[in-house]
């Protein structure tokens, strides 16, 4: 069929890096095959579907099908038989969901969860996909289960997301036994049985799931809890505890930075935890050059055994650190061979005397734009090695757009989402040269609006751009001399 050939073609082209969303796209168009398959009681198509379809769809929505509604949404999203368009494809899954189709509410989760048509929502996607999962649908039990297997917009449960996989393997639902697998594999909700772990993988494999194939050619799972070299570098690392909290579970550590001595040279460990923050499944050593100027740091962040050195970027907030355009690529348990692109998100610092010694302890929170989802959670134990310190001051917070808390508050764009205009709503302290643009997500300029000098005060801005521009998602970006504020927008 023209569906199985389309998976094939997008499994054979798909980057390492891609598979996790192509895990939901393949999900999504089995249920594009199935629904399309069932609306008729006929024969499955063997063409795709064409504007004629579209037509014939329409009616069958108009009388109520809701399997009629669902199919509207996967032609719009996938463009069989028309423009693409991904709003549409939205607005139809909605209907069909809401009508009561078990595989719509699966499908608008997808939607959600990558922010397809809509921004992205991790809550609203698990609300979809446990309302999938409540009308007994496989799809459902997957996607709630894989939530709560990562903590993506809900509390995160090892053990209701084991459950729910165990209910997709009675089905046959091969990513559910795939899960089921790591899960047994790690002891990740249930006890590590290898032989059990080995048996599901081994039948996801035979039904052509690569995740599966890929899990039983690594020759180690991702947790080793007993593995000796690991504990040796737990060990070590457990003696840069500036704060006496162990490190064998993740601990939230509150942000905070003394006036001085934040500058110098630091080495230490970053620790990567398991979703659940319970078991340290990576401990790298880790160096960082660290000055400071007006509220910003700079210097230089290496990471040992990967080998990577890149330059250190962020300001500092009263809540924590937030990085500016920090990222690397590097490969991991689940993508061994091509590297993933994991951006610096944010971090909370927190510096400690101990006599003589400085200690320099917190947590990493770091974002993946090819998987799009947080990475698992970090923590950093450093001792400074070296005091370069030069700066005697007192230590400056910006706000969390890394804007001069002494220029510009109140930063808001609204209405979002917007139809033909939306307004910059800020309150200048000081007289600034103010200017706004509306960029493409990818961060091409699309249009600028004329440089003003504002003196103090409450402002509001309107965006209009000269031109139309089509539905979807974009960057709105006000400009205050050096500083910049951005904020992402839906066009409707």
């Amino acid at each position: 069929m023209v569906i199985i050939a389309i998976l094939k073609y997008l499994i054979i082209t798909a980057k390492v890096t891609d598979m996790k969303k192509m895990t939901f796209t393949i999900l999504f168009f089995a249920i594009c095959s199935f629904s399309f398959s069932q609306l008729n009681d006929s024969d499955r198509r063997k063409q795709p579907y064409s504007k004629q379809d579209l037509q014939l769809n329409l009616k069958l929505a108009a009388k109520g099908s809701s399997r009629a509604m669902n199919a509207i949404g996967m032609q719009y999203k996938f463009g069989f038989g028309v423009e693409k368009n991904y709003l549409e494809a939205f607005k139809w899954f909605n209907k069909a969901a809401h009508s009561g189709y078990s595989k719509a509410w699966f499908n608008l989760g997808v939607m959600y969860k990558y922010g397809i048509g809509v921004q992205l929502d991790f809550s609203e996607a698990y609300k979809c996909f446990s309302n999938a999962s409540s009308m007994n649908d496989p799809f459902g039990w997957y996607g709630q289960g894989y939530m709560l297997h990562k903590g993506l917009g809900v509390g995160q449960d090892y053990f209701e997301a084991y459950k729910l996989f165990r209910k997709g393997t009675a089905v046959g639902h091969s990513p559910s036994m795939y899960m089921a697998g790591i899960c047994l594999r790690n002891g990740y909700g249930t006890e590590i049985n290898i032989d059990s772990s080995r048996f599901w993988l081994a039948k996801a494999a035979s039904l052509g799931y690569q995740f599966a194939k890929d899990e039983l050619a690594a020759k180690e799972p991702e947790n080793q809890p007993g593995a000796t070299k690991l504990l040796l570098k737990i060990k070590e690392a457990s003696l840069l505890i500036g704060n006496k909290n162990p490190v064998n579970q993740y601990t939230i550590i509150k942000h905070s930075l003394p006036a001085t001595d934040i500058e110098g040279d630091f080495e230490g460990f970053l620790l990567k935890y398991d979703w659940s923050g319970k078991q340290i499944i990576q401990v790298s050593p880790l160096a960082l050059n660290l000055s400071y100027s007006a509220g910003r740091l700079s210097g230089l962040w290496k990471e040992k055994d990967d080998n990577i050195s890149l330059p250190f970027k962020a300001f500092l907030t009263n809540k924590g650190l937030v990085f500016e355009n920090m990222e690397y690529k590097k490969t991991d348990h689940y993508s061994p061979v091509e590297p993933i692109r994991f951006d610096f998100k944010s971090a909370s610092l927190q510096l400690l005397k101990n006599d003589d010694t400085v200690y320099l302890n917190g947590n990493l929170q770091l974002y993946s734009p090819d998987r799009q989802e947080p990475e698992k959670p970090f923590q950093i134990l450093l001792k400074r090695t070296n005091n370069k310190s030069s700066y005697n001051g007192e230590i400056a917070f910006l706000d969390d757009n890394g804007l001069d808390l002494k220029t510009v508050s109140g930063v808001s764009v609204f209405p979002n989402p917007f139809t033909t205009i939306c307004n910059i709503q800020f309150v200048l302290k000081r007289t600034s040269t103010v200017y706004t643009q509306l960029l493409s997500i990818d961060g091409k300029i699309l249009y600028t609006q004329p440089t003003a000098t504002l003196a103090s005060g409450s402002y509001i801005l309107p965006l209009q751009p000269s031109f139309n521009i089509t539905p979807g998602t974009y960057l709105v970006r006000l400009i205050l001399g050096k500083q910049a504020k951005t904020i992402k927008v839906v066009k409707q």
